[in-house]
């Protein structure tokens, strides 16, 4: 009885550093209008580690790339295309991000297991050696998910919705400096939405 008490309670420990994803929503930012138009109002923010932690569990500026929300809100009667080659800071791969932060299971199930063994046989470390990779591939599938939709892609701006979402920048390619070049469907009008960082 003394045993198996023991055990649980050197599994309590491990169990909470087990991999886990918990999705959040991003805050929604505030817009001011675009110089040259009233219909049309921007807004951009970069996060810091705290904000990247927060939305989206991960301090993915230590991993190599700053976050960067972008809104854009629409309140003209025009369709606006939004595409990512016209953003002045070149947006990163999402999936070659979400393949950077992700847990690897089996590099977690080794952390765990080899100890496990080393230790004569540490059962509550063999057990996690068992578990935490398939919670790790759990955690994985949350995340994508949740990065995926959180996101930015080529988009039409429908009049009188907003479009909001993340970029993800390269820190070797970070300037405080943004601007996003809309363009009126049907023509070659742009406008052009600029903000600091």
């Amino acid at each position: 009885m003394k045993l198996k008490l023991f055990l649980l309670l050197c599994l309590i420990p491990l169990l909470g550093a087990c991999a886990k994803y918990k999705a959040r929503p991003l805050r929604n930012l505030s817009t001011l209008p675009v110089q040259g138009t009233n219909k049309v109002t921007f807004a951009a923010e970069a996060f810091g580690k705290g904000k990247s932690k927060t939305y989206l569990e991960r301090n993915v500026i230590k991993r190599g790339y700053i976050p960067v929300q972008i809104a854009i809100k629409n309140e003209s009667k025009d369709k606006l295309v939004f595409s990512k080659s016209n953003i002045s800071l070149k947006a990163e791969n999402i999936e070659d991000v979400i393949n950077n932060v992700s847990f690897d299971p089996m590099e977690r199930g080794i952390a765990y297991g080899i100890p496990g063994i080393l230790l004569a046989f540490n059962i509550p470390l063999i057990i996690a050696a068992v578990v935490d990779p398939v919670w790790a591939v759990k955690a994985n599938e949350k995340l994508l998910s949740d990065y995926l939709k959180k996101s930015l892609s080529d988009s039409l701006i429908m009049p009188n919705s907003t479009l909001e979402g993340l970029i993800f920048v390269a820190v070797s390619n970070f300037t405080n400096r943004l601007k996003v070049v809309l363009v009126k469907e049907g023509s070659k009008e742009e406008i052009v939405c600029e903000a600091s960082l």
